[in-house]
């Protein structure tokens, strides 16, 4: 979910209250440091024998936290909790995060928890959702591409005369790409800063949480979500997300450099921002466009390609927002 500088879901999870409540495994180790699994048995069991038949799993290595994952296929029995969600826009509250958190297991043997999931910033999450998505479905969702051969014989054509097709970008054609390696500049990602200035503003920027990401969401109801996914095909504005990006936002007086405001609220900042007038706005979504240059140059571009099955032209799919993706997978928006 990039932010265009140019310029959140009120949810409840319903999950059937007589689910079982399912035993903690405990697991015999040889290693004294090793304590017992915070998973089931059963999910265990199953992971276990879903991965010697090699069934949708993949490695990742997470590009900014370094972890490396394996990641599964989302069950049948998550799919059906998901599908039978009321009101059907909930993928993104705590609770369905969890699904997506439990298709994950530790390649590195290193503890990941939940809390650890929460925290991973968006490149992160959109390489765990790359190999969610690989190993769980076999296409996206429809779409419309418009052909470049100007000799197509498709009898689809637009008032403004382009040819296009429907279609589905298969899953298996996926590919994530990583145009720079992250390097860290303090012990961790979530301490890291990048700061831009100019004249009397400072804004230090910061790696996004996905926790973070979950409560926007949650503020939204219904009706906006649907409202903002089909007219501009993404689920929160820019001014929505800049916040979770800040750290803090320092303003000095110029006529008296002792006295300065900073801001570190995600609230304040969003009403500093809602507040600034068309020149301030201006200077202020130059400087963002910097800052957020800094994160988003790690953040992967997936790529999938389809065929004119009119012509046989391939085209090349860019830009896949997965968020997206998925959100209309899990719900039945239209």
């Amino acid at each position: 979910m990039s932010l265009d500088t140019s310029d959140g879901l009120q949810t409840t999870s319903t999950i059937p209250q007589n689910s079982p409540v399912l035993p903690e495994a405990v697991i015999n180790l040889t290693n004294p440091n090793d304590t017992k699994s915070i998973l089931p048995m059963e999910i265990l069991a199953s992971r276990l024998f879903n991965k010697t038949l090699s069934l949708g799993e993949e490695e990742v290595q997470l590009p900014i936290s370094k972890r490396i994952l394996y990641v599964g296929k989302i069950s049948s029995s998550d799919d059906a909790i998901l599908r039978s969600i009321s009101g059907s826009l909930h993928m993104y509250t705590t609770s369905n995060a969890k699904l997506f958190y439990s298709s994950c297991t530790a390649a590195d043997k290193k503890p990941f928890t939940f809390e650890d999931f929460l925290n991973l910033p968006e490149a992160d999450l959109s390489t765990i959702m790359y190999a969610v998505t690989r190993c769980s479905f076999t296409t996206l969702t429809k779409k419309m591409v418009f052909c470049t051969n100007e000799n197509c014989t498709s009898p689809l054509v637009t008032e403004n005369k382009r040819k296009y097709y429907e279609t589905e970008v298969k899953t298996k054609d996926l590919q994530i790409e990583f145009k720079e390696e992250y390097i860290p500049t303090t012990d961790s990602y979530l301490t890291d800063v990048y700061s831009v200035s100019r004249d009397t503003i400072t804004i230090n920027f910061k790696f996004e949480r996905f926790e973070e990401m979950l409560a926007l969401f949650q503020s939204k109801t219904n009706d906006e979500m649907r409202k903002r996914l089909t007219s501009n095909q993404d689920l929160l504005t820019t001014n929505e997300l800049l916040p979770i990006f800040i750290k803090s936002l320092i303003i000095t007086d110029p006529s008296s450099p002792d006295i300065k405001y900073e801001l570190t609220d995600s609230n304040q900042i969003f009403i500093f921002i809602s507040k600034l007038d068309i020149t301030a706005k201006e200077v202020f979504d130059d400087l963002c466009a910097e800052g957020l240059s800094k994160i988003q140059r790690w953040n992967p571009n997936l790529v999938g390609y389809t065929v004119c099955p009119y012509c046989g032209k391939e085209h090349k799919q860019g830009g896949i927002d997965l968020m997206v993706e998925l959100f209309l997978k899990f719900s039945a928006l239209y």
